[in-house]
């Protein structure tokens, strides 16, 4: 009997052994593929419904007022690894089209607080006006009005508000030089 417990517990440990393995392999995975992670689909140009927004700084806007600019609308959370690794490139995306371009970061984080807390740390000189961060914590926005359920995923929308284009997955090449040519064609 006593054997038939050790037996049980050492295959225990090995299967725990292999599932940690394996979780901590998948999470560090995009930060080594980082700039090989995502997918593109494209869209057939397909209107985005109007609707209203509160930023976490309390300014409220809809997705009808961003027309005339380049929207990315990006589903993101501080508890997902590789949105945390490519939110840094999503600002200098911002930086390099301050004129063009509104980036709307809607976090599937359950407290504000998290929010506030990683975006404190991540830019303690804050970030620009065209850089909305908004939290939606019952999911109104990205799973019942998207349909998005795996993190990050960012939609981007032409300046007439039409769907254009998804990206699935971490991407590290947002502030590329590439990724602001490739943006630019949709003006």
């Amino acid at each position: 009997m006593k054997k038939n417990h050790a037996v049980i517990i050492t295959l225990c440990l090995l299967v725990l052994t292999g599932l940690g393995t394996y979780g901590f392999t998948y999470l560090m995975a995009p930060t080594a593929q980082s700039s090989q992670s995502h997918d593109r689909v494209a869209y057939d140009y397909m209107q985005v419904d109007d609707f209203a927004f509160k930023t976490i700084t309390g300014q409220e806007t809809s997705m009808r007022a961003l027309e005339g600019k380049i929207v990315l609308l990006h589903f993101w959370a501080t508890w997902c690894a590789p949105c945390v690794v490519e939110f840094p490139h999503l600002k200098d995306l911002t930086d390099a089209m301050a004129d063009d371009l509104v980036l709307v970061a809607v976090s599937a984080d359950g407290k504000q607080e998290s929010i506030d807390a990683f975006m404190q740390k991540t830019f303690p000189n804050g970030v620009g006006d065209n850089f909305l961060v908004v939290h939606d914590p019952m999911q109104k926005i990205i799973q019942e009005r998207f349909q998005t359920y795996r993190l990050p995923e960012t939609i981007i929308i032409n300046p007439r508000g039409q769907m254009v284009e998804k990206v699935i997955g971490g991407n590290t090449q947002w502030g590329s030089d590439e990724m602001v040519a490739h943006l630019k064609k949709y003006q």
